[in-house]
Protein backbone atom coordinates (compact mmCIF):
# COMPACT_ATOMS: atom_id res chain seq x y z
CA UNK A 1 0.00 0.00 0.00
CA UNK A 2 0.83 3.53 -0.11
CA UNK A 3 1.89 5.60 2.78
CA UNK A 4 2.13 9.66 2.02
CA UNK A 5 4.35 12.01 4.79
CA UNK A 6 4.95 15.68 4.92
CA UNK A 7 8.10 17.72 5.16
CA UNK A 8 9.07 21.27 5.58
CA UNK A 9 11.08 21.87 2.31
CA UNK A 10 13.84 24.33 3.10
CA UNK A 11 15.63 26.50 0.10
CA UNK A 12 17.91 27.61 2.27
CA UNK A 13 19.57 30.15 -0.24
CA UNK A 14 17.68 32.57 -2.99
CA UNK A 15 18.92 30.47 -5.60
CA UNK A 16 17.67 27.87 -4.72
CA UNK A 17 14.23 29.07 -4.31
CA UNK A 18 14.27 30.54 -7.21
CA UNK A 19 15.07 27.48 -8.96
CA UNK A 20 12.36 25.50 -7.68
CA UNK A 21 9.48 28.41 -8.63
CA UNK A 22 11.30 28.13 -11.91
CA UNK A 23 10.10 24.30 -12.50
CA UNK A 24 6.68 25.05 -10.83
CA UNK A 25 6.66 27.72 -13.13
CA UNK A 26 7.63 25.63 -16.06
CA UNK A 27 5.00 23.50 -15.35
CA UNK A 28 2.76 26.08 -15.24
CA UNK A 29 3.42 27.20 -18.85
CA UNK A 30 3.33 23.61 -20.58
CA UNK A 31 0.28 23.50 -18.78
CA UNK A 32 -1.24 26.11 -20.50
CA UNK A 33 0.44 25.18 -23.67
CA UNK A 34 -1.68 21.80 -23.89
CA UNK A 35 -4.69 23.51 -23.34
CA UNK A 36 -4.20 25.80 -25.93
CA UNK A 37 -2.95 23.16 -28.31
CA UNK A 38 -6.16 21.20 -27.33
CA UNK A 39 -8.18 24.04 -28.23
CA UNK A 40 -7.10 24.53 -31.40
CA UNK A 41 -6.71 21.50 -32.51
CA UNK A 42 -10.41 20.28 -31.98
CA UNK A 43 -11.22 23.66 -33.06
CA UNK A 44 -9.44 22.60 -36.14
CA UNK A 45 -11.12 19.05 -36.94
CA UNK A 46 -14.73 21.08 -36.04
CA UNK A 47 -13.76 22.90 -39.75
CA UNK A 48 -12.68 20.03 -40.91
CA UNK A 49 -9.07 20.98 -41.38
CA UNK A 50 -7.87 18.43 -39.43
CA UNK A 51 -7.95 14.88 -37.10
CA UNK A 52 -9.44 14.94 -33.79
CA UNK A 53 -7.04 15.52 -31.05
CA UNK A 54 -5.77 12.75 -29.11
CA UNK A 55 -4.63 14.25 -25.74
CA UNK A 56 -3.01 11.30 -24.02
CA UNK A 57 -0.09 11.07 -22.09
CA UNK A 58 2.30 9.39 -25.06
CA UNK A 59 0.97 11.82 -27.65
CA UNK A 60 1.28 14.89 -25.14
CA UNK A 61 4.75 13.90 -24.29
CA UNK A 62 5.58 13.73 -27.85
CA UNK A 63 4.58 16.89 -28.63
CA UNK A 64 6.52 18.65 -25.28
CA UNK A 65 9.91 17.07 -27.16
CA UNK A 66 9.14 19.08 -30.04
CA UNK A 67 8.43 21.87 -27.83
CA UNK A 68 11.77 21.97 -25.91
CA UNK A 69 13.70 21.96 -28.99
CA UNK A 70 11.66 24.29 -30.63
CA UNK A 71 13.13 27.90 -30.84
CA UNK A 72 12.43 30.43 -28.59
CA UNK A 73 11.94 27.28 -25.80
CA UNK A 74 16.00 26.86 -25.16
CA UNK A 75 15.34 27.63 -21.45
CA UNK A 76 13.18 24.38 -21.58
CA UNK A 77 16.21 22.68 -21.79
CA UNK A 78 17.78 24.05 -18.46
CA UNK A 79 14.76 22.71 -16.18
CA UNK A 80 14.29 18.45 -15.25
CA UNK A 81 12.84 17.14 -18.13
CA UNK A 82 10.74 14.29 -16.47
CA UNK A 83 9.97 16.92 -13.81
CA UNK A 84 8.02 19.63 -16.21
CA UNK A 85 6.72 16.64 -18.35
CA UNK A 86 4.91 15.23 -16.14
CA UNK A 87 2.37 17.94 -15.87
CA UNK A 88 1.05 16.46 -19.01
CA UNK A 89 0.20 13.20 -17.31
CA UNK A 90 -1.89 15.24 -14.75
CA UNK A 91 -3.42 16.74 -18.04
CA UNK A 92 -4.60 13.63 -20.06
CA UNK A 93 -5.78 12.07 -16.62
CA UNK A 94 -7.90 15.49 -16.24
CA UNK A 95 -9.28 15.15 -19.85
CA UNK A 96 -10.00 11.58 -19.35
CA UNK A 97 -11.69 12.17 -16.39
CA UNK A 98 -13.35 14.94 -18.05
CA UNK A 99 -14.75 13.17 -21.08
CA UNK A 100 -16.07 10.69 -18.83
CA UNK A 101 -18.30 13.87 -17.15
CA UNK A 102 -16.86 12.68 -13.34
CA UNK A 103 -15.22 16.48 -13.49
CA UNK A 104 -14.87 19.28 -15.75
CA UNK A 105 -12.41 20.22 -18.14
CA UNK A 106 -8.94 21.89 -17.38
CA UNK A 107 -8.24 25.45 -17.03
CA UNK A 108 -5.38 27.83 -17.15
CA UNK A 109 -3.62 28.81 -14.67
CA UNK A 110 -1.98 31.73 -13.07
CA UNK A 111 0.72 32.15 -11.43
CA UNK A 112 -1.10 33.31 -8.18
CA UNK A 113 -2.98 29.94 -8.10
CA UNK A 114 0.64 28.43 -6.65
CA UNK A 115 3.64 26.52 -7.18
CA UNK A 116 4.06 22.52 -7.71
CA UNK A 117 5.51 19.95 -9.56
CA UNK A 118 6.14 16.42 -8.78
CA UNK A 119 9.62 14.21 -9.08
CA UNK A 120 8.01 11.08 -11.07
CA UNK A 121 11.13 8.70 -10.51
CA UNK A 122 14.07 8.25 -8.57
CA UNK A 123 13.66 10.02 -5.40
CA UNK A 124 16.21 10.08 -3.44
CA UNK A 125 16.29 10.98 0.83
CA UNK A 126 19.57 10.85 2.54
CA UNK A 127 20.86 12.92 5.60
CA UNK A 128 17.80 14.58 6.19
CA UNK A 129 17.92 15.84 2.22
CA UNK A 130 16.03 15.59 -0.53
CA UNK A 131 17.63 15.19 -4.36
CA UNK A 132 15.88 18.06 -6.62
CA UNK A 133 16.99 17.20 -10.28
CA UNK A 134 19.22 20.28 -11.53
CA UNK A 135 18.60 22.12 -8.10
CA UNK A 136 20.81 19.74 -6.00
CA UNK A 137 20.46 18.63 -2.20
CA UNK A 138 17.67 20.72 -0.23
CA UNK A 139 17.23 20.30 3.24
CA UNK A 140 13.86 18.76 4.60
CA UNK A 141 12.22 18.29 8.16
CA UNK A 142 9.52 16.40 9.65
CA UNK A 143 8.23 16.88 13.16
CA UNK A 144 8.31 13.70 15.30
CA UNK A 145 10.25 11.93 12.25
CA UNK A 146 8.64 9.75 9.49
CA UNK A 147 6.70 6.17 10.72
CA UNK A 148 7.18 5.29 6.60
CA UNK A 149 10.32 5.30 6.39
CA UNK A 150 11.15 2.22 5.93
CA UNK A 151 9.22 1.81 2.93
CA UNK A 152 10.26 2.63 -1.14
CA UNK A 153 9.62 5.76 -2.54
CA UNK A 154 7.94 6.01 -4.89
CA UNK A 155 6.92 9.97 -5.56
CA UNK A 156 7.50 13.19 -4.67
CA UNK A 157 5.40 16.29 -4.80
CA UNK A 158 7.14 19.78 -4.12
CA UNK A 159 4.00 22.69 -2.97
CA UNK A 160 4.81 26.14 -2.12
CA UNK A 161 1.89 27.01 0.15
CA UNK A 162 0.18 30.83 0.14
CA UNK A 163 1.86 31.46 3.21
CA UNK A 164 5.18 31.37 1.32
CA UNK A 165 6.17 28.07 2.60
CA UNK A 166 8.04 25.35 0.96
CA UNK A 167 6.95 21.64 1.61
CA UNK A 168 6.95 18.35 -0.15
CA UNK A 169 5.06 15.20 0.11
CA UNK A 170 6.54 12.04 -0.26
CA UNK A 171 4.96 9.04 -1.12
CA UNK A 172 6.34 5.01 0.01
CA UNK A 173 5.13 1.69 -0.55
CA UNK A 174 5.31 -0.29 2.45
CA UNK A 175 3.93 -3.58 2.77
CA UNK A 176 0.22 -4.23 3.88
CA UNK A 177 0.00 -5.15 8.35
CA UNK A 178 -2.91 -6.60 9.12
CA UNK A 179 -4.29 -4.58 12.08
CA UNK A 180 -4.72 -6.08 15.39
CA UNK A 181 -8.53 -6.77 16.66
CA UNK A 182 -9.06 -6.30 20.48
CA UNK A 183 -12.67 -7.56 20.71
CA UNK A 184 -13.75 -4.02 21.33
CA UNK A 185 -16.35 -1.61 19.49
CA UNK A 186 -17.49 1.82 20.16
CA UNK A 187 -19.91 4.32 18.37
CA UNK A 188 -18.92 7.76 17.52
CA UNK A 189 -21.42 10.55 16.74
CA UNK A 190 -20.23 12.98 15.01
CA UNK A 191 -21.56 16.69 15.38
CA UNK A 192 -20.40 20.37 14.50
CA UNK A 193 -17.15 20.77 16.59
CA UNK A 194 -17.45 17.89 18.47
CA UNK A 195 -17.75 13.91 18.94
CA UNK A 196 -19.49 12.11 21.07
CA UNK A 197 -18.66 8.25 22.37
CA UNK A 198 -20.13 5.73 24.31
CA UNK A 199 -17.54 5.89 26.69
CA UNK A 200 -19.70 9.00 27.86
CA UNK A 201 -17.27 11.33 26.37
CA UNK A 202 -18.34 14.60 24.48
CA UNK A 203 -14.69 15.42 22.66
CA UNK A 204 -14.36 19.28 21.66
CA UNK A 205 -13.00 20.92 19.02
CA UNK A 206 -10.08 23.05 20.11
CA UNK A 207 -11.07 26.76 20.26
CA UNK A 208 -9.86 28.98 17.51
CA UNK A 209 -12.70 31.97 17.61
CA UNK A 210 -9.81 34.68 18.11
CA UNK A 211 -7.90 33.11 15.33
CA UNK A 212 -10.66 33.59 13.21
CA UNK A 213 -11.63 36.67 14.44
CA UNK A 214 -7.88 37.86 13.51
CA UNK A 215 -8.74 36.08 10.16
CA UNK A 216 -11.94 38.18 9.16
CA UNK A 217 -9.95 41.37 10.31
CA UNK A 218 -7.26 40.95 8.10
CA UNK A 219 -9.64 39.69 5.19
CA UNK A 220 -11.35 42.85 5.29
CA UNK A 221 -7.90 44.78 4.73
CA UNK A 222 -6.91 42.81 2.14
CA UNK A 223 -10.12 43.66 0.70
CA UNK A 224 -9.59 46.96 0.62
CA UNK A 225 -6.07 47.28 -0.27
CA UNK A 226 -5.98 47.94 -4.59
CA UNK A 227 -5.17 45.34 -7.37
CA UNK A 228 -2.95 46.87 -10.27
CA UNK A 229 -2.77 46.61 -13.77
CA UNK A 230 -0.28 44.51 -15.13
CA UNK A 231 1.79 46.47 -17.88
CA UNK A 232 3.66 45.42 -20.88
CA UNK A 233 7.03 46.98 -22.26
CA UNK A 234 4.90 49.97 -23.89
CA UNK A 235 2.71 50.92 -20.59
CA UNK A 236 -0.57 49.41 -22.12
CA UNK A 237 -2.39 46.51 -19.58
CA UNK A 238 -1.68 43.22 -20.51
CA UNK A 239 -4.62 40.74 -21.38
CA UNK A 240 -5.21 37.15 -22.07
CA UNK A 241 -6.04 35.43 -24.88
CA UNK A 242 -10.11 35.42 -24.06
CA UNK A 243 -9.15 39.45 -24.23
CA UNK A 244 -9.29 39.74 -20.20
CA UNK A 245 -7.57 42.06 -18.49
CA UNK A 246 -4.82 41.06 -16.46
CA UNK A 247 -4.34 42.47 -12.84
CA UNK A 248 -1.86 41.30 -9.85
CA UNK A 249 -1.78 42.58 -6.04
CA UNK A 250 -0.10 45.63 -4.84
CA UNK A 251 2.18 45.69 -2.43
CA UNK A 252 0.15 45.98 0.56
CA UNK A 253 -2.58 43.83 -0.80
CA UNK A 254 0.10 41.13 -0.97
CA UNK A 255 0.81 41.84 2.45
CA UNK A 256 -2.23 41.61 3.66
CA UNK A 257 -2.76 37.83 1.33
CA UNK A 258 0.05 36.34 2.79
CA UNK A 259 -0.96 37.10 6.08
CA UNK A 260 -4.43 35.86 5.48
CA UNK A 261 -2.76 32.63 4.09
CA UNK A 262 -1.00 32.15 7.29
CA UNK A 263 -3.93 32.33 9.94
CA UNK A 264 -5.34 29.76 7.73
CA UNK A 265 -2.93 27.43 7.18
CA UNK A 266 -2.68 27.33 11.34
CA UNK A 267 -6.37 26.85 12.06
CA UNK A 268 -6.69 24.02 9.41
CA UNK A 269 -3.32 22.79 11.04
CA UNK A 270 -4.93 22.81 14.49
CA UNK A 271 -8.14 21.19 13.74
CA UNK A 272 -6.12 18.91 11.37
CA UNK A 273 -4.08 17.71 14.45
CA UNK A 274 -7.36 17.50 16.65
CA UNK A 275 -8.68 14.93 14.08
CA UNK A 276 -5.47 12.66 13.85
CA UNK A 277 -5.72 12.94 17.60
CA UNK A 278 -9.24 11.68 17.97
CA UNK A 279 -8.56 9.07 15.66
CA UNK A 280 -5.29 7.85 17.01
CA UNK A 281 -6.79 7.49 20.29
CA UNK A 282 -9.97 5.61 18.98
CA UNK A 283 -8.46 3.28 16.76
CA UNK A 284 -5.89 2.99 19.76
CA UNK A 285 -8.30 1.09 22.20
CA UNK A 286 -10.97 -0.16 20.25
CA UNK A 287 -10.56 -2.67 17.60
CA UNK A 288 -14.27 -1.64 15.72
CA UNK A 289 -15.43 2.00 15.27
CA UNK A 290 -18.84 2.06 14.29
CA UNK A 291 -20.06 5.83 12.57
CA UNK A 292 -23.01 7.31 10.99
CA UNK A 293 -22.82 6.80 6.96
CA UNK A 294 -23.71 10.56 6.28
CA UNK A 295 -23.27 11.42 2.74
CA UNK A 296 -21.62 14.74 3.19
CA UNK A 297 -21.85 16.22 -0.31
CA UNK A 298 -25.76 16.12 -0.12
CA UNK A 299 -25.77 17.55 3.36
CA UNK A 300 -24.06 20.21 1.99
CA UNK A 301 -26.33 21.29 -0.94
CA UNK A 302 -26.87 25.21 -0.92
CA UNK A 303 -30.66 26.07 0.09
CA UNK A 304 -30.18 29.83 -1.67
CA UNK A 305 -32.89 28.13 -4.58
CA UNK A 306 -33.35 30.25 -7.33
CA UNK A 307 -35.35 33.81 -8.14
CA UNK A 308 -38.34 32.12 -9.02
CA UNK A 309 -38.21 29.82 -5.66
CA UNK A 310 -36.23 31.32 -3.16
CA UNK A 311 -35.07 28.97 -0.79
CA UNK A 312 -36.18 29.00 3.03
CA UNK A 313 -33.90 29.23 6.20
CA UNK A 314 -30.71 29.81 3.85
CA UNK A 315 -28.74 31.87 6.44
CA UNK A 316 -29.56 28.85 8.86
CA UNK A 317 -28.64 26.45 6.14
CA UNK A 318 -25.10 28.60 5.36
CA UNK A 319 -24.07 28.28 8.93
CA UNK A 320 -24.95 24.22 9.39
CA UNK A 321 -22.64 24.13 6.04
CA UNK A 322 -20.10 25.87 7.61
CA UNK A 323 -19.93 24.02 10.64
CA UNK A 324 -19.24 20.76 8.73
CA UNK A 325 -16.96 22.28 6.77
CA UNK A 326 -15.02 22.96 9.86
CA UNK A 327 -15.75 19.74 11.58
CA UNK A 328 -14.17 17.99 8.77
CA UNK A 329 -16.56 15.04 9.21
CA UNK A 330 -15.60 13.63 5.90
CA UNK A 331 -11.28 13.51 6.74
CA UNK A 332 -12.25 12.37 10.52
CA UNK A 333 -14.16 9.41 9.16
CA UNK A 334 -11.14 8.62 6.62
CA UNK A 335 -8.57 8.76 9.30
CA UNK A 336 -10.04 6.33 11.10
CA UNK A 337 -10.39 3.94 7.89
CA UNK A 338 -6.98 3.72 8.04
CA UNK A 339 -6.31 3.64 11.55
CA UNK A 340 -8.21 1.22 13.40
CA UNK A 341 -8.68 -2.28 12.00
CA UNK A 342 -12.55 -2.41 11.00
CA UNK A 343 -14.84 0.94 10.61
CA UNK A 344 -18.69 0.50 9.99
CA UNK A 345 -20.65 2.56 8.60
CA UNK A 346 -24.33 2.29 9.78
CA UNK A 347 -27.56 4.22 8.48
CA UNK A 348 -27.80 7.71 9.99
CA UNK A 349 -31.72 7.98 9.88
CA UNK A 350 -33.07 8.32 13.17
CA UNK A 351 -30.70 7.60 15.39
CA UNK A 352 -30.82 10.93 17.05
CA UNK A 353 -34.66 10.33 17.60
CA UNK A 354 -34.31 7.10 19.16
CA UNK A 355 -33.92 6.23 22.42
CA UNK A 356 -31.49 3.94 23.08
CA UNK A 357 -32.99 2.32 26.41
CA UNK A 358 -36.72 1.64 24.92
CA UNK A 359 -36.02 1.83 21.36
CA UNK A 360 -39.04 4.20 20.62
CA UNK A 361 -38.64 7.05 17.96
CA UNK A 362 -40.28 9.91 17.90
CA UNK A 363 -38.81 13.72 17.17
CA UNK A 364 -40.08 15.03 20.29
CA UNK A 365 -37.17 12.81 22.16
CA UNK A 366 -34.64 15.49 20.94
CA UNK A 367 -34.46 18.95 21.87
CA UNK A 368 -31.28 20.39 20.69
CA UNK A 369 -28.65 18.93 23.06
CA UNK A 370 -30.93 17.40 25.53
CA UNK A 371 -32.79 13.81 24.98
CA UNK A 372 -35.72 12.96 26.85
CA UNK A 373 -37.31 10.10 25.99
CA UNK A 374 -41.52 10.51 25.77
CA UNK A 375 -41.57 6.79 26.17
CA UNK A 376 -39.33 5.72 29.35
CA UNK A 377 -38.90 8.69 30.14
CA UNK A 378 -34.69 8.62 30.00
CA UNK A 379 -32.94 11.67 29.86
CA UNK A 380 -29.54 12.45 28.55
CA UNK A 381 -26.96 14.19 26.06
CA UNK A 382 -28.35 13.80 22.80
CA UNK A 383 -25.46 13.10 21.05
CA UNK A 384 -24.34 10.31 23.10
CA UNK A 385 -27.30 8.49 23.14
CA UNK A 386 -26.99 8.53 19.33
CA UNK A 387 -23.43 7.62 19.96
CA UNK A 388 -25.20 4.14 21.73
CA UNK A 389 -27.52 3.90 18.67
CA UNK A 390 -24.48 3.65 15.89
CA UNK A 391 -22.92 1.00 18.24
CA UNK A 392 -26.31 -0.81 18.22
CA UNK A 393 -26.83 -0.52 14.31
CA UNK A 394 -22.85 -1.51 13.94
CA UNK A 395 -22.67 -4.13 15.98
CA UNK A 396 -25.74 -5.98 14.19
CA UNK A 397 -27.66 -5.79 17.84
CA UNK A 398 -30.47 -3.66 16.30
CA UNK A 399 -34.01 -5.05 14.98
CA UNK A 400 -36.33 -3.51 12.75
CA UNK A 401 -38.71 -3.02 15.16
CA UNK A 402 -36.04 -0.63 17.15
CA UNK A 403 -32.42 0.47 18.20
CA UNK A 404 -32.56 -2.54 20.50
CA UNK A 405 -35.56 -4.56 19.70
CA UNK A 406 -33.60 -7.69 19.94
CA UNK A 407 -32.67 -7.20 23.12
CA UNK A 408 -35.83 -6.38 24.52
CA UNK A 409 -37.08 -9.76 22.58
CA UNK A 410 -34.68 -11.55 24.52
CA UNK A 411 -33.08 -14.49 23.12
CA UNK A 412 -36.73 -17.30 22.96
CA UNK A 413 -38.38 -14.77 21.61
CA UNK A 414 -40.16 -13.44 25.12
CA UNK A 415 -40.86 -10.56 25.86
CA UNK A 416 -38.52 -9.40 28.32
CA UNK A 417 -39.47 -7.20 30.95
CA UNK A 418 -40.68 -3.17 30.04
CA UNK A 419 -39.17 -1.54 33.60
CA UNK A 420 -36.64 1.05 31.90
CA UNK A 421 -34.13 0.41 34.41
CA UNK A 422 -34.40 -3.07 33.72
CA UNK A 423 -33.80 -2.36 29.81
CA UNK A 424 -31.23 -0.30 30.82
CA UNK A 425 -29.30 -2.94 33.20
CA UNK A 426 -29.63 -5.21 29.87
CA UNK A 427 -28.41 -2.93 27.24
CA UNK A 428 -25.11 -1.44 29.39
CA UNK A 429 -24.27 -5.54 29.66
CA UNK A 430 -24.25 -6.11 26.03
CA UNK A 431 -22.23 -2.82 25.58
CA UNK A 432 -19.53 -3.78 27.89
CA UNK A 433 -19.42 -7.60 26.24
CA UNK A 434 -19.99 -6.62 23.32
CA UNK A 435 -17.36 -7.79 20.63
CA UNK A 436 -17.12 -8.60 16.79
Amino acid sequence: MIRSSVYRLYPGTLRRAQLLSGIAGANRYVWNWAIRQNRDAMKAYEEDRGEKPSPTFFNLGLEFTRLRNSEGHEWLKELPYAEVRYVLKRYADAMKEARKGKRGFPKFKHREDGDSFTIPQNVRIENGKLHVPKVGWVPVRRQGGDPWAYGEVKQAVVVKHPNGKWYVSVFREVPDVELEDNGKAVGVDMGKWNVATTEQKRIFMPDVSRLEARLKRHQRKMHRRKRMFLLDDGGKPRQTQQGKIIKVNSGRREKERRIVARLYRKIAHIRDNWKHHVSHDLAGQFGTVCVEGLKIKSMMRSAKGTVEKPGKNVKAKSALNRGITESGWGRLRWMLGYKAHRLEKVNPAYTSQTCHRCGHVAEENRRKERFKCVSCGYVGNADINAAFNILALGTGAAGQGGAFASVRAGPSGLARSSDPDDLSMDIQGLLADCCI
